[in-house]
C-alpha cells in the first residue's frame, strides 16, 4: 500500500498521525498553525495599538482643527491602521534560524549560490514609516546547502519588523553564518525610505545601498567580492 503524502510537501505521511484532514505531516502542520496563528494576529490587533490609533487621530485633530474626524471614512481607521502595523510586522513572531534548518548536504559544489533582486518591506524603528527594497545575497557552502526559497523566506522575515537597514543587512548575514556555517557569506541591500522621501529632506528617488561580507568574501579570496558584485550588477 502506497504511503498517503503530504499535501504541502509531499513527504510520505505515517496514516496514524494525520493531523489534518488536508493530510499534512507533522512538519507541515506546524507551518500551517503558524500561518493561522499569524491571521489571528493580523485580524484581531491588540485594543492598545488601536487605542494608540485614535490617540494619534485626536492628536492630530488638536494640532490641525480643521480634520474633521466625523466622517464615515475615519469609522474604522484606528482598527484598519492597527491591522496594518501587525502585519507588517508580522517577522516579529518567526525564529529565523528554523528556517535554516532546511538544508542539504553538499561536498561537489564550491561556487558562489547568490540570490538576487529579493523584494523586502520593512518599517523604519526611528520614525515608523515604510521601507522598501531589494536584496541580493550569496554564500559559499562548506558541506551544506541551503534551500533557495528559504533565503528569500530569511530576508523577508528578517526586514518584517521594526528595523533599521544596516542591522537588517547583519542579522541576514549572521543567521546564514551562524546556522549552516559557509566558506562565505555576501549581503547587498538597496533601499527606498519614506522617512527620506516624505518629510524631513523629502528627498525623492534617493537609494540606500548597505552590505555586509564573511569569510572568503570579506578577504576577497579568488576575487570573490568581485564575482558576487557581477552577479549583482547582471541582476
Amino acid at each position: 500500500m502506497n504511503p498517503k503524502l503530504c499535501t504541502r510537501c509531499g513527504s510520505p505521511i505515517d496514516p496514524a498521525l494525520i493531523l489534518h484532514p488536508v493530510a499534512l505531516c507533522i512538519k507541515c502542520t506546524t507551518s500551517f498553525e503558524s500561518e493561522a496563528s499569524l491571521l489571528e494576529k493580523y485580524y484581531n490587533p491588540s485594543p492598545k495599538t488601536v487605542q494608540g490609533i485614535q490617540l494619534l487621530l485626536e492628536g492630530l485633530k488638536e494640532t490641525y482643527p480643521q480634520l474633521n474626524l466625523e466622517t464615515e471614512h475615519f469609522n474604522q481607521t484606528p482598527h484598519r491602521v492597527a491591522r496594518m502595523f501587525t502585519e507588517v510586522c508580522w517577522g516579529l513572531a518567526i525564529d529565523e534560524k528554523k528556517l535554516m534548518q532546511t538544508s542539504f548536504e553538499e561536498d561537489t559544489y564550491s561556487g558562489i549560490v547568490a540570490v538576487t533582486n529579493i523584494g523586502f518591506t520593512s518599517l523604519c524603528k526611528h520614525h515608523f514609516a515604510i521601507f522598501r527594497g531589494i536584496a541580493h545575497v550569496g554564500y559559499i557552502p562548506d558541506k551544506r546547502l541551503i534551500g533557495l526559497s528559504k533565503i528569500n523566506r530569511l530576508v523577508e522575515t528578517i526586514a518584517a519588523r521594526p528595523q533599521v537597514q544596516e542591522h537588517i543587512t547583519h542579522q541576514i548575514a549572521e543567521t546564514i553564518d551562524t546556522t549552516i556555517f559557509p566558506k562565505g557569506v555576501a549581503v547587498m541591500l538597496e533601499g527606498s525610505h519614506d522617512c527620506i522621501e516624505v518629510r524631513g529632506v523629502k528627498s525623492k528617488g534617493s537609494v540606500t545601498k548597505t552590505s555586509e561580507m564573511r569569510g572568503c568574501f570579506l578577504e576577497n579570496s579568488k576575487n570573490c567580492k568581485e564575482e558576487f558584485f557581477e552577479m549583482v550588477k547582471g541582476k
